[in-house]
């Protein structure tokens, strides 16, 4: 009974200093461990992947998410997305890093970018386009007209079917796009007017069919679709002259007269001069993600993203601890496994110490920011760090742990005067170790002050193995 009472009193006294530790790294890890492990799983249920290649596969997705800067929640969520809209497993990651990197070129989110791509490559068959390729002619649109990567990937899946069928290049279809909304800022009212065109074109009355006849036979080709879109406009228009009144009988619906008159007359050239770009875009999406890429903007988001892999993989070593503890807690209760109640705290606190160590570095960076949550709790995570001012490469925890001896008041004076602690509290003005107001900071519950325990909470933090040194 007396040695189940030191047990319970020691295990007391460790869980009380793991709460205060944990609290800022322990539940932020295991909160983003779990949330990334779903969204693997849920792409496991489409790729049908063994467990040990979605490790693999997840840690795919977390590289290219610090290459490009972008959260692991967006990223999973567009990857699920871009493979349950039909895009091969094996080509799923380099989707996913051209998409990154059309979404930072291009000023927008990753769902977006992906979703626009996605939008192409149904159309014209995965098999039928280069993705870069497909990420510069975005790139390119969205430079020389007047749109935005949002708005072009919604108006895209509205006449990128028709476009495809028609025997249209999506460098053509989105060459009719630029210089469209160049005149007109509107991508929809674009959309429109290319598929009504596109329309007439496959099911020509009489007197179209007819002018399509003249020209294809003074070009010596089988079909207009050889010329292409725009010249093949240019041609039927120049055939009656520019008359807007014969063009009307041509194209008698009026929403394909806007791309009629947009492309051709006076438009003619600028329509060729988009033709052109879009055929020769080449690396311009690639170009656009290297200059954004120097944005510090970018830079916090690759840190953040970083932060967030970091805090993954501590998570993924916390949670089975944390569920092995759980039921050690249910048999201790019952008077079982009490030896190895023990070694299941000191195991979790290794870890934790491992967190902290990680974490202080990421920190270290990341409380220079102060955008959002997360700038927030860094902050915090910084300042609890420093007071604490976590050191000490001593005998370690596990020591501490076996002890069955009360904590002295010899102790708590060797903790006060750790180098460390005292520099700390100096450059501070702390005259003496205070757990209590450290925990509200981190918004843990209030641990008894004056008290045993909390002397014992700094003990073990100065004796936690492999702490680095937050103040020299």
């Amino acid at each position: 009974m007396r040695t189940m009472g030191k047990v319970k009193a020691t295990a007391v006294r460790v869980g009380a200093a793991m709460a205060a530790v944990t609290a800022g790294v322990g539940v932020f890890s295991v909160k983003e461990a779990l949330s990334f492990g779903k969204g693997m799983r849920e792409i496991q249920t489409i790729t049908g992947q063994t467990d040990d290649e979605l490790k693999v596969f997840g840690d795919q997705i977390k590289a290219v998410s610090q290459e490009i800067g972008v959260g692991l929640k967006d990223s999973v969520e567009a990857m699920y997305k871009s493979l349950s809209s039909g895009i091969p497993t094996d080509n799923a990651i380099d989707f996913l890093r051209v998409g990154g990197k059309a979404a930072v070129g291009g000023v927008t989110d990753l769902t977006t970018a992906t979703g626009g791509l996605i939008r192409v490559m149904n159309a014209y068959g995965a098999e039928n386009v280069n993705l870069s390729k497909v990420a510069d002619v975005f790139f390119e649109t969205i430079r020389i007209g007047d749109t935005r990567f949002g708005e072009l990937s919604e108006s895209i899946g509205k006449v990128g079917a028709i476009a495809s069928a028609a025997g249209v290049s999506f460098e053509e279809l989105f060459a009719g796009f630029a210089t469209l909304t160049k005149q007109t800022g509107d991508t929809d009212l674009a959309a429109t007017a290319l598929k009504a065109t596109l329309t007439q074109l496959l099911k020509p009355n009489p007197k179209l069919a007819a002018v399509l006849k003249d020209v294809t036979d003074a070009e010596k080709v089988a079909s207009w679709q050889a010329l292409g879109l725009q010249k093949t406009l240019k041609l039927v228009a120049k055939e009656v002259n520019n008359d807007s009144s014969a063009l009307t009988k041509l194209f008698p619906n009026v929403r394909a007269l806007a791309a009629i008159y947009g492309t051709t007359g006076t438009n003619a050239e600028a329509a060729a001069f988009a033709v052109d770009t879009m055929t020769n875009a080449s690396g311009k999406a690639n170009a656009a993600f290297e200059t954004m890429s120097k944005d510090a903007s970018f830079k916090l988001g690759q840190v953040k993203t970083q932060f967030q892999i970091i805090a993954v993989e501590i998570g993924d070593n916390l949670i089975p601890k944390v569920l092995e503890l759980s039921k050690m807690l249910a048999g201790f209760a019952k008077g079982e496994n009490v030896d190895s109640l023990v070694d299941s705290f000191t195991a979790i606190a290794a870890v934790i110490a491992i967190a902290a160590k990680l974490f202080l570095g990421l920190v270290t960076m990341l409380r220079k920011f102060t955008m959002g949550p997360l700038g927030d709790f860094a902050e915090k995570v910084a300042r609890v760090m420093e007071k604490l001012g976590l050191a000490g490469e001593d005998s370690g925890i596990a020591k501490l742990v076996a002890s069955e001896g009360e904590t002295t008041s010899e102790d708590v004076a060797l903790a006060k005067r750790d180098r460390s602690l005292r520099l700390a509290r100096e450059a501070r003005g702390i005259t003496a170790p205070t757990v209590g107001p450290l925990a509200r900071e981190m918004r843990v519950p209030q641990l008894p002050t004056g008290t045993k325990i909390e002397a014992l909470v700094f003990q073990i933090l100065e004796h936690m193995p492999g702490m680095p040194k937050a103040v020299q």
